[in-house]
């Protein structure tokens, strides 16, 4: 065979390959170039305290909170009937807030035992239903995107161990009966709002082993998923993370557990966020293991990191968590807890900072090098640096576009640099110009990043280059 030939040939599968990967990375639909951050403390505020400190509380830099439906946390299994109470769920409390900055909220919701529940009691489940149809109300009274739902209730509470509320049936009519159920409450919930946002603070990250009854549940509410609808995975499991390979490395993954005929819209209808734990980075957690001392400067650079690189690698949303430390809620707060801590120093002047650079399309300045482990010695370096100089941030193609995405790097020998669109790794290149050549790209939004690697084991990210590709008068882009 010819060298002609076998270049032709290579050629051929290089394009094949582009094309191959650009399908992957459009065929999800759900990602976003406008990245939210929303706020959820260990106590939710109601309507109540809403009325009082929405103006003190929007002073912080989130987008979106999570709330509590009515002044009661009330469990989603509950099934006394909660009509309009303010006491289960103020609807009309939640509409008379006068929402400036927070409007992308999400109401909380827990699926805690009750004494007497069972799957299989329909007459409970009718009055479970009416209240989940009135908890979408009120999410979307509070200018809310969602229902925030964490499924990691009190173990000794969690309704999701066949052992524990299984009755003694077969495993299979238990199953059955717990994925109608979770197809009944996403109707309740569409039935008030067609594009419910149901944020899972995760999916199938955790004691699946256990919590055996989970998987028939999420597949439920895949059945009944509107098109309008989206399942977003929370992805807990990021709490922990430090290496800024692993926010690149790490997907949207559970998909062993969805049903064949689920896999479309596990597939296009399921976004990934991230979750940056508070207590954890700044030296206040120590659980089963996990525990970090650092100094103040590590602590406030992990904590930007993370905040930056969960904006870089969700697909739209980002949840911060804290349990010790608070925004809001101190002093006298109406039965509220007192006993919280102030923002930690650097907490949020880290937010704002990582938020305004990647809004920017601006580089963070730093990876994180080492293990991915919570308690783990790592390295902040900031000796590589990338740079995508086409296309710019915030630029618009017609579509279907050919976009070929060029980076520049420095800080020692590169080894390669690799490509990533919609945090979707697209390709590399080991030589410069480092280049990637992305074709046909339908109308929609897209991320690109650079990663620079070094042969000594460094590493650089360059900051976000968003594109709009638009259509034309036919819909073509021509």
């Amino acid at each position: 065979m010819s060298d002609s030939v076998v270049w032709s040939f290579i050629m051929c599968i290089g394009i094949v390959t582009a094309l191959s990967l650009a399908a992957v990375a459009a065929e999800r639909p759900l990602h976003s170039p406008d990245k939210k951050v929303i706020e959820l403390d260990w106590v939710t505020p109601d309507a109540a305290y809403l009325a009082e400190h929405i103006r003190e509380m929007e002073k912080f830099p989130f987008d979106g909170i999570a709330l509590q439906a009515g002044a009661e946390d009330a469990s989603m299994l509950d099934a006394r009937p909660w009509g309009h109470d303010p006491v289960y769920c103020d609807v009309e409390g939640l509409a008379k807030v006068e929402w400036r900055r927070f409007r992308h909220n999400f109401l909380l919701c827990s699926p805690n035992l009750v004494d007497g529940f069972s799957w299989f009691d329909d007459r409970q489940w009718a009055t479970i239903l009416d209240n989940m149809r009135m908890l979408a109300r009120a999410a979307r009274a509070a200018s809310g995107d969602g229902i925030m739902f964490d499924p990691e209730t009190d173990r000794d509470r969690s309704p999701w161990p066949y052992a524990r509320t299984g009755e003694g049936r077969p495993r299979e009519e238990v199953e059955a009966k717990v994925r109608q159920r979770g197809r009944e409450i996403i109707d309740a919930w569409q039935s008030e709002m067609p594009d419910v946002k149901v944020l899972s603070l995760w999916v199938f990250g955790y004691n699946i082993p256990t919590w055996d009854l989970l998987p028939a549940f999420f597949n439920g509410i895949l059945d009944g998923l509107g098109p309008q609808a989206v399942l977003i995975d929370g992805d807990e499991s990021s709490y922990y993370w430090a290496s800024t390979n692993t926010w690149f490395d790490s997907g949207l993954h559970g998909e062993k557990y969805i049903k064949p005929e689920n896999l479309e819209k596990w597939r296009t209808q399921v976004q990934l966020a991230r979750s940056p734990y508070t207590d954890l980075i700044w030296g206040r957690y120590v659980w089963e293991g996990y525990e970090w001392k650092a100094s103040l400067d590590d602590m406030r650079r992990r904590w930007e990191h993370n905040i930056y690189y969960g904006l870089a690698t969700a697909d739209e949303y980002i949840w911060c968590h804290s349990e010790m430390m608070a925004y809001w809620f101190r002093g006298a707060n109406d039965n509220k807890r007192t006993d919280y801590d102030e923002p930690w120093s650097g907490v949020v002047e880290g937010l704002e900072s990582a938020i305004a650079k990647y809004r920017a399309g601006e580089r963070l300045g730093w990876d994180i090098i080492g293990p991915e482990s919570a308690n783990s010695d790592f390295t902040i370096d900031s000796s590589v640096v990338v740079n995508i100089t086409s296309p710019t941030h915030r630029s618009s193609r017609r579509g279907p576009a050919t976009i070929t995405v060029e980076a520049e790097a420095t800080g020692g020998e590169i080894e390669r640099v690799e490509f990533y669109l919609n945090v979707e790794k697209v390709g590399d290149a080991t030589a410069a110009p480092y280049r990637r050549e992305m074709r046909d790209l339908p109308v929609g939004s897209y991320t690109f990043f650079a990663r620079a690697f070094t042969t000594d084991g460094r590493h650089g990210t360059s900051g976000p280059a968003t594109i709009t590709v638009t259509g034309g008068r036919d819909g073509t882009g021509k």
